[in-house]
């Protein structure tokens, strides 16, 4: 449990994604798109990730951006 006045999200950092990640963010997809079969909607487990070569356009444009944890790996995407 975090110390009082101190939530989850404080432990997250966020930051631009660099191009080496980019795999992982469609790793990030993936698992999240299956927690949705645990739920009852197993078509948007389906869905594909973004491909690499438009992760690729919105990193170098700088408009992909990561919550990254205290290793600073990304566990999130948006």
């Amino acid at each position: 449990m975090p110390p009082p006045g101190r939530g989850d999200n404080e432990r997250m950092r966020i930051r631009t994604a660099r191009v080496a990640e980019l795999p992982a963010l469609q790793a990030i997809e993936r698992t999240a798109g299956q927690m949705f079969c645990d739920i009852g909607m197993p078509e948007i487990a389906g869905y594909d990730p973004w491909p690499l070569p438009m992760l690729a356009d919105h990193q170098q444009a700088g408009r992909l951006w990561v919550a990254a944890a205290d290793a600073d790996e990304p566990v999130a995407y948006l």
